[in-house]
């Protein structure tokens, strides 16, 4: 596989890093990772998907990028305005997204508040963040301060050796084969002379300070005119480890009528199955060219 292409983004002052392979005049598509991973997540897709042009970046918070400061949380919508600031430093108008898990619920809330921008998007074992109910609002934003607060105290847990944090890392809690976690942990871990650490932010623990409400979910919705596809994972976000998310994902997919597809296999199906998951993925991004081509066909007539 060709060696990924490093970037470095500055934007107000936040560095955010990312990385590139694939065929540089190629559909540029965005690759937004899952919670505590990194763009390394995408590596092994990377070396299937040479037509288009893969960006994966590292999120706030993750791999190379930096950490939000003092009390700041860590919100989908958020992340959303940073994906922006990026895709305007890459000089890209309009592109694709690939998101897994989190990831894809920055997708879906960026295809919709940007939908003459986004071409189209995959989406990887997630759609919708799980909606929250107006009187939960109070409780959820007293337990983020709280959580934010006791997180800066707290110092990071060391391991011996790479090894054992590989193995830490397999042990979490949708689980992943040994050579997948391999990737994240390598960029998403620093060593000192007491050992090795995360070099994720803790505070990525806490929950945001404020969620959207079903409404606001489908408002957004409604505004979302590129093309989708959700490839779900036999054994990942489902309703019996994933209730919540699961519920407002299988919600949303009948409102918009997104098709769907199941592969066999766990959370991280594409990374242990990326050719695969590549196959389906080329041909979605192939048909979602050539339809916004007609679209600014018919636009310019």
């Amino acid at each position: 596989m060709n060696v990924a292409k490093q970037h470095l983004i500055n934007s107000n002052h936040f560095s955010f890093a990312a990385q590139e392979w694939g065929d540089p005049k190629g559909l540029p598509v965005i690759a937004l990772h899952g919670w505590l991973d990194n763009s390394a997540s995408f590596e092994p897709l990377a070396s299937e998907l040479s037509s288009i042009r893969l960006i994966a970046i590292d999120l706030a918070g993750h791999g190379h990028s930096d950490h939000r400061s003092g009390m700041a949380d860590y919100s989908l919508l958020q992340d959303v305005a940073d994906v922006i600031a990026i895709v305007n430093a890459l000089d890209l108008d309009q592109f694709a997204l690939l998101g897994h898990s989190r990831g894809a619920m920055v997708s879906f809330i960026l295809a919709a508040a940007y939908p003459n921008r986004v071409i189209a998007s995959l989406m990887l074992d997630a759609l919708t963040p799980p909606y929250q109910e107006d009187a939960q609002a109070p409780e959820r934003l007293v337990r983020s301060i709280n959580t934010i607060a006791r997180k800066q105290t707290r110092s990071n847990v060391r391991y011996d050796t790479l090894e054992k944090a590989i193995l830490a890392r397999c042990q979490s809690e949708y689980p992943i084969s040994q050579e997948a976690a391999e990737y994240i942990v390598k960029r998403g871990i620093k060593e000192d002379q007491h050992g090795f650490f995360w070099s994720s932010d803790s505070k990525l623990f806490a929950p945001s300070l404020m969620a959207l409400s079903r409404q606001q979910i489908t408002a957004f919705a409604d505004r979302i005119k590129a093309p989708m596809k959700l490839i779900l994972a036999s054994d990942g976000l489902n309703d019996r480890n994933s209730p919540s998310i699961y519920q407002s994902m299988i919600e949303f997919v009948d409102y918009l009528s997104i098709p769907t597809l199941t592969i066999s296999g766990g959370h991280f199906f594409h990374m242990e199955q990326a050719h695969d998951v590549a196959k389906y993925a080329e041909r979605f991004f192939i048909n979602a060219i050539d339809i916004s081509r007609l679209e600014f066909k018919d636009n310019a007539k």
